[in-house]
């Protein structure tokens, strides 16, 4: 024991004359272990711990899907009507909550801020066991139908907004013209499920369910139907999902058939059916697959990493021959030399887990940062002390391997024979085939990374490269809210135009149209049918605006024409559709002067014109319901559309002299003073916000293969300058003869060929086989393409030829007599 403890102290005084050493070793090491620790965390999270709510096997969400003659025309939506008679199976469930969403103002507060309300009924806080900071959940006494005006805040929104005052139980908070007493707050340990397919990001507040219908009629309307509500349930032991979905279908659709009503002239055979949904299913989402894929990164750049450090290990080693001869003399036999490296190793070690168990902690909140919108579970996120224990084996196992490596070219012969002569000509020397090993390694695993992530990077920067359809820069949404008397549909339409009129004579904008929807939000969709009696619908979303939308917009007209001014003010029976919309219904091409029929009436449209498609996102797809639904739109001349609550413009400014919310409310106020802001956003960052997966997934991959390359580019380095050291007398003794820098250059180049070449082709073998995997659990991610097989060929030779061009640039400026005297 008190060997080890002179071998430690020993160690430490030792590392303390080699800092720069000290500092590659646990900065490499401690830094991407880190990052697999902290990956690792969220992969248990993911793969083996149970979710936090009681019963999770039971727990499912029910979505609607409407057909028309088997044909699918809205998924993922749902009724007040239907959502009350799915609380009501009792034979098959235990329990059931029915959900809904506004973005509504939080009037009490001075600012007037934008929060997401939920209305639910009381089973929501039990299914979920939803954990309270301060206060209750619901109960009894907010069940539907019993209008009792209380609130639930979040933590977040009890923070933010009512900086996180103890006192807050029993205030009252004003939202949508009602004012509700708050009776409890959220734990910030919850974390919220989306449980709907529109734009979702959790809950400021929560409100009794009897406060999100606007009447009577809405409750019962069957064909209502949006995916602002949902329904969750809790299925009774001993009957499985796939019986539940189809006893309940049954019945949902017998109810829905005979409670339907159709308006004149659309007697379409409707049928609504459900799928479940579990929590699982929902919370997870193919994060699993996300988190697999950086397991694998995070792990390759260990790899990566710790063939860096073997490197630096061994040639820590050769540098301490003297040392090591010192204690042979001393009488140190093989074993004593092996804890003289070990000790050392284990003190590095031992910084490597302080490093890494800090990188993992910091790891949380950077995940949390980037990726708390695709990525569940990051708040439960926590270093337990099974991940401090693994993380030290991990590093005590390395300290082991780097010994047990780094002895291995401790000759002891060759230290006798040292002290015979004196140290001259019998120094230690890393054997070429560890040296090979070393480059080949590091290039096979660097390869294999960077073909992978050439892969990820394609498939991003695809989306977020390509147009949306439309053009972003300079453009604005601005919604607005009016707090005066009833409007009639002439005044609506009057009071559209005065706000028009007023800020189109700001001098920053260059043009400005009403829309009821935005082009990637739009606000509501539905059937559209050729005839009458087409039993073939399809689906598309509707967008009522003025006739220079597209203009504001940047979508090209390809066939046809535009609205005129007086058929927007008239609300004529004429339509601009998509070109995807165009050959859906028409797809002979002939579809200018066609008709077609809109779920919201009866009367048709004739088709004046064609639009180019939008392209948006797969975020936005999956918000509107589809990529035919976000290619499929129908625009009708309109001014204001009554059962919108908001004034909506699309507001095209001059180049780069985009206004506030201030100027243009100033503006206004001269027209209508009773005008509020509802919202102003611009189009690029609403369209930044669709593609943040793809951008976050393009910076950790960035990120991953610089890191990759710069750990591997210096380990290449480090064995490639220890070669060419090694052939210094040799290389001085060719230029003596004659030979030129370019022929020394081509000649150290071409000796490292063999090592990298093998390196590249482990990597092809290891990337092929490692793929093939892959697909068959992550499908439609990994594909060996020609472009990622080149690129990472480039990527690798630039790697090899400035790391072998390098220990030759200083030699090779100098007299020949240098390099032979060294």
């Amino acid at each position: 024991m008190n060997g080890l403890a002179h071998e430690l102290k020993f160690a430490v005084s030792s590392l303390q004359k080699v800092p720069n050493f000290v500092l590659a070793v646990i900065t490499t090491l401690g830094v991407s272990l880190g990052a697999l620790m902290c990956l690792s965390i969220l992969g248990k999270l993911l793969y083996l711990t149970p979710l936090p709510y009681p019963d999770q096997d039971r727990l499912h969400l029910i979505k609607g899907t409407l057909k028309n003659n088997g044909n699918t025309v809205m998924t993922n939506v749902n009724s007040f009507a239907g959502a009350r008679e799915l609380k009501g199976m009792d034979n098959t469930f235990d329990e059931a909550a029915i959900l809904a969403y506004r973005v509504q103002q939080l009037e009490s507060h001075s600012q007037l801020p934008l929060v997401t309300a939920s209305y639910v009924t009381p089973e929501f806080f039990s299914m979920l066991d939803l954990p309270m900071e301060l206060g209750r959940g619901f109960g009894n006494s907010e069940s539907f139908g019993s209008d009792n005006p209380v609130a639930v805040l979040s933590y977040q929104a009890w923070k933010t907004y009512f900086q996180g005052r103890p006192d807050i139980l029993n205030e009252t908070v004003s939202i949508g013209e009602r004012s509700f007493k708050v009776v409890g707050v959220a734990s910030d340990r919850f974390d919220e499920p989306t449980f709907y397919s529109e734009a979702f990001n959790g809950s400021d507040i929560w409100l009794p369910l009897d406060f999100r219908l606007n009447d009577q009629q809405a409750e019962n309307d069957w064909g209502a139907m949006n995916a602002y509500i949902t329904v969750i349930a809790k299925i009774r032991s001993g009957i499985t999902p796939e019986k539940v979905e189809q006893m309940v279908s049954t019945n949902l659709n017998q109810a829905f058939t005979q409670n339907l009503v159709y308006p004149e002239g659309q007697q379409l055979p409707f049928t609504l059916t459900v799928e479940l949904s579990s929590f699982e299913q929902i919370i997870l989402g193919d994060s699993q697959r996300t988190i697999l894929l950086l397991l694998a990164g995070a792990l390759t750049l260990l790899l990566i990493a710790i063939s860096n450090v073997m490197n630096l290990m061994l040639s820590r080693t050769v540098e301490k021959q003297k040392q090591l001869t010192i204690k042979a003399i001393l009488g140190a036999n093989r074993t004593h030399l092996f804890k003289s490296i070990w000790a050392e190793n284990i003190v590095l070690m031992l910084g490597v887990t302080l490093l890494s168990l800090a990188v993992t902690y910091i790891g949380f909140d950077i995940l949390r940062g980037l990726a708390a919108e695709y990525l569940p579970r990051l708040g439960e996120m926590q270093l337990s002390g099974i991940f401090i224990f693994v993380t030290l084996a991990i590093a005590l196992v390395m300290a082991m391997v780097f010994s047990v490596l780094s002895s291995r070219i401790v000759k002891y012969s060759k230290l006798q024979a040292s002290i015979q002569s004196s140290g001259k000509g019998s120094g230690l020397q890393v054997s070429p085939r560890i040296r090979m090993l070393l480059i080949s390694s590091q290039v096979a695993l660097i390869g294999v990374l960077i073909a992978a992530n050439m892969n990820v990077l394609r498939s991003s920067m695809e989306i977020i490269l390509k147009s949306p359809g439309y053009e972003p820069k300079n453009l604005s949404y601005l919604s607005l809210n009016y707090y005066g008397d009833e409007l009639s549909e002439a005044k609506r339409d009057q009071l559209t135009l005065d706000v028009r009129a007023a800020l189109e004579r700001l001098p920053n904008i260059e043009s400005i149209s009403s829309a009821s929807a935005e082009p990637s939000l739009a606000s509501n969709g539905g059937t559209v049918l050729r005839f009458a009696d087409d039993k073939d619908p399809t689906n598309a979303m509707f967008n009522f605006a003025s006739e220079n939308l597209f203009e504001v917009l940047g979508q090209p007209l390809l066939s046809g024409r535009i609205f005129t001014p007086a058929e927007v003010r008239d609300r004529a029976k004429i339509a601009v559709i998509t070109k995807a919309l165009a050959d859906k219904l028409y797809p002979a091409g002939d579809a200018l002067s066609k008709q077609l029929i809109t779920s919201m009436s009866t009367e048709p449209r004739t088709i004046v014109g064609i639009v180019d498609n939008l392209t948006l996102p797969p975020s936005a797809e999956a918000i509107l319901g589809g990529a035919d639904m976000a290619r499929q739109t129908v625009y009708m001349p309109a001014l204001s559309v009554e059962s919108l609550e908001q004034f909506k413009y699309m507001i095209r400014f001059k180049n780069n002299q985009a206004v506030g919310a201030e100027v243009l409310l100033q503006a206004i106020s001269s027209t209508e003073p009773n005008m509020r802001l509802w919202s102003l956003d611009t189009a690029e960052q609403r369209h930044n916000e669709l593609i943040t997966h793809e951008l976050t997934v393009t910076q950790i991959t960035l990120g991953l293969t610089l890191m990759s390359m710069l750990l591997a580019g210096v380990g290449i380095y480090g064995v490639l300058n220890y070669n060419t050291q090694l052939r210094r007398y040799e290389l001085g003794t060719r230029m003596s003869l004659g030979a030129g820098p370019g022929e020394i250059v081509k000649l150290v180049f071409m000796s490292n060929v063999k090592p990298i070449g093998i390196g590249f082709i482990a990597s092809v073998i290891i990337g092929a086989v490692g793929f093939g995997l892959a697909r068959q659990h992550i499908e439609g991610v990994f594909q060996l393409e020609f472009v990622s097989l080149l690129g990472s060929v480039v990527i690798i030779v630039l790697i090899a030829a400035i790391s072998s061009y390098l220990p030759l640039h200083s030699m090779i400026r100098k007299w020949p007599i240098h390099s032979i005297r060294s």
